[in-house]
């Protein structure tokens, strides 16, 4: 009788352990706040926009198919029995001709030649730099980025992990706000050659992660949701012909107090662009939104002409122009091991010799827990194989696992988890031209002075990361960087 209560106990400690299971991996959706929900809905939008721009593009060629089948079709039964089809087929496919002409004027070129047609690198080439593609001169439309519903959809975009945005702290060790990284950066990197040439800083953001979703909360958001992203988004919002607003002096009573409204710099117009890869300016839908809110193509040659943009501004004068790109030099390689601090940096070099070249700056941006937003699925052997196929295809497919819209055991939706990027110090590389490279003008950098530039870079970023790691990352098993 006692062996048969126990297990009459034990089988509803069983079905009670069951239930909480349950309940944790099925979440009911009125017992979630509803400003969680229009988080999760502006992840899940975003994830979509992609695959419906996909499907657009499939859309169209559809189309296109569909018209050329009416137009045989009518053809074989004019030869025959001499009749048109009827008005409304007729009328139908009018519409649908002058909606594929249509795409055709504003894509043919995409859809053919890929983002950079022959035609228009040899206009390029020989008319100036006016007739530019507008993935590398960019074409952010900066209505699109102030309206409230693109405002909302960042915000709650950025409040799904949260996002939050550091700066790294002064070379004495004492804290450092958004507005004093401002200006260190106008204050201790002038321009190239001392003039008033170009000043431009490359942000080197690392990890790539899945998606690069720290980049897209920290840089292409448009919104406040922490000091950082504030002090950001004040200093870009100054564009051609204004000011950026000097900050507030600092009443902190001390020998170390700075008054930062002394150290603003005046006059200062700031732009950023996102660069990213050719493949993703190849469908029409989704090129118009990347193009529209600030992305360009990652191409050597759009690195050289965002970031030698003259600083001068003949409208304006007195008005002094500096340039924000952003780029991820690990790239889709990275996605492969997405939820470890593995960086592919070892032979990524041309961004330090990009950087000589043009005599930016370079600042290392780290992202944590951008590794933790996704379970990596795939064995050591099942990502040796994704690694062959990222390199054949330029896409990372890793086999992933996040969480769903209902759920938090699986789905395609990535984990809630802080990701704050911290944003280093600059480093400038001065000008070392390769031997005999002087008399021949043309620009030449010597190899093993960019391997001393590349070395202290990745010197920088690992010493930013352990630095950082135990504030921001405290439960990471990992203590230190892998550079592959």
């Amino acid at each position: 009788m006692p062996s048969g209560g126990n297990s009459k106990k034990q089988s509803k400690a069983e079905a009670l352990t069951t239930t909480q299971d349950a309940e944790r991996i099925l979440v009911p959706f009125f017992s979630v706040p509803m400003t969680r929900r229009r988080q999760t809905a502006a992840v899940l939008l975003w994830m979509l926009l992609s695959p419906l721009s996909l499907l657009c593009t499939l859309g169209a060629i559809w189309l296109a198919a569909r018209i050329v089948y009416f137009a045989v079709d009518a053809a074989q039964t004019w030869a025959t029995d001499r009749s048109l089809p009827s008005a409304v087929s007729l009328s139908l496919n009018v519409v649908l001709l002058c909606i594929v002409l249509w795409a055709m004027v504003l894509y043919g070129s995409t859809l053919v030649f890929g983002s950079s047609a022959c035609l228009t690198r040899f206009i390029v080439r020989s008319q100036g730099s006016d007739l530019l593609p507008v993935e590398m001169r960019g074409g952010t439309r900066q209505w699109i980025r102030e309206s409230r519903f693109f405002k909302s959809f960042c915000c709650h975009f950025a409040s799904y992990f949260p996002s939050t945005i550091v700066f790294d702290s002064n070379p004495d060790g004492s804290p450092c706000t958004a507005e004093e990284r401002f200006a260190y950066f106008d204050q201790h990197l002038p321009p190239a050659g001392g003039g008033d040439e170009h000043c431009a800083y490359l942000l080197c953001c690392h990890p790539h992660g899945l998606f690069g979703m720290g980049i897209w909360t920290a840089f292409v958001a448009n919104t406040d949701i922490s000091e950082g992203h504030r002090a950001l988004q004040r200093m870009l919002t100054c564009r051609e012909g204004t000011q950026r607003p000097r900050p507030k002096a600092v009443t902190t009573k001390g020998a170390g107090a700075r008054d930062t409204a002394s150290t603003a710099p005046k006059g200062t117009s700031w732009t950023a662009s996102i660069h990213t890869m050719k493949v993703n300016f190849r469908f029409p839908c989704w090129r118009d939104l990347l193009l529209s809110i600030g992305f360009r193509d990652v191409t050597r040659e759009t690195l050289v002409h965002t970031l030698t943009q003259p600083t001068a501004n003949a409208d304006h004068p007195g008005t002094k122009k500096v340039h924000l790109a952003c780029l991820v030099p690990g790239g889709a390689a990275e996605s492969i091991d997405c939820d470890v601090p593995k960086l592919t940096l070892a032979n990524r070099k041309g961004f330090i010799k990009l950087a000589i070249q043009t005599q930016c700056a370079v600042v290392p941006v780290y992202i944590f827990g951008e590794t933790e937003l996704y379970r990596n699925l795939g064995s050591s052997r099942v990502r040796a194989v994704l690694r062959k196929l990222q390199k054949l295809i330029g896409i990372g497919t890793p086999l992933v696992i996040g969480r769903g819209i209902f759920n938090y055991a699986f789905g395609a939706l990535p984990h809630r988890r802080q990701l704050t990027t911290v944003i280093g110090r600059p480093m400038r590389f001065p000008p070392r031209p390769a031997t005999g490279a002087a008399l021949a003008g043309d620009g030449s950098v010597d190899a093993a002075y960019v391997d001393e530039c590349h070395q202290q870079y990745v010197a920088a970023l690992c010493d930013l990361y352990r630095r950082y790691q135990p504030v921001y990352d405290p439960q990471s098993p990992y203590k230190n960087l892998t550079i592959a």
